[in-house]
């Protein structure tokens, strides 16, 4: 065969091989682009009228404003902070309307939280996007969520995944790790 066809081969191989890597890349960027484009989905969902989700997320967001400034002259200072937080989380959650609401919220950042572990979502683009809402909604409804983990030791787990995860991706950070502490 001589040397030709082993350069010839050989070169053959390397385009082969070049050509392999080139699919992959041009793979794997398809399935960023997708993820990225579901993560869209999510977003827009998020901001449908017809889902109510931001909605939702907006009265809530008013009620427990309303709820604070209603009650702030009322507080005796003789009870924690975060009873009385609770104490007027539990009281917002009673109006009508409003349960149903702080479902809706929970559903969805389930829903997003699952889509992201599946590889479904773009965790990068959730991050910038609904990072602070997560944390806004946790610090705020955190005790509502504890109390329902009294009947359902699952409930709102996902919710701090996703958390986490989005504080982690939104901080530059790795893979997720739900035993690491937050930055």
């Amino acid at each position: 065969m001589g040397l030709a066809g082993s350069l010839v081969k050989g070169a053959a191989g390397l385009a082969a091989a070049g050509s392999l890597f080139l699919a992959a890349v041009e793979y794997a960027d398809q399935g960023k682009a997708a993820r990225a484009a579901e993560t869209i989905r999510l977003i827009d969902r998020w901001e449908e009228t017809t889902s109510g989700v931001l909605t939702a997320y907006r009265s809530l967001g008013q009620r427990l404003t309303l709820a604070l400034a209603e009650r702030t002259p009322a507080l005796d200072g003789t009870r924690p902070p975060e009873e009385l937080a609770a104490l007027l989380v539990a009281d917002v959650l009673q109006q009508e309307g409003a349960a149903d609401e702080f479902e809706r919220i929970v559903y969805f950042f389930t829903r997003l939280e699952l889509c992201i572990e599946a590889t479904l979502c773009d965790e990068h683009t959730a991050a910038i996007f609904f990072s602070d809402t997560v944390d806004t909604f946790m610090k705020n409804f955190r005790s509502a969520v504890l109390e329902r983990r009294r009947s359902d030791p699952h409930f709102g787990s996902e919710i701090r995944k996703l958390q986490i995860r989005l504080n982690r991706s939104a901080a530059g950070q790795d893979a997720f790790d739900p035993d690491r502490p937050l930055p």
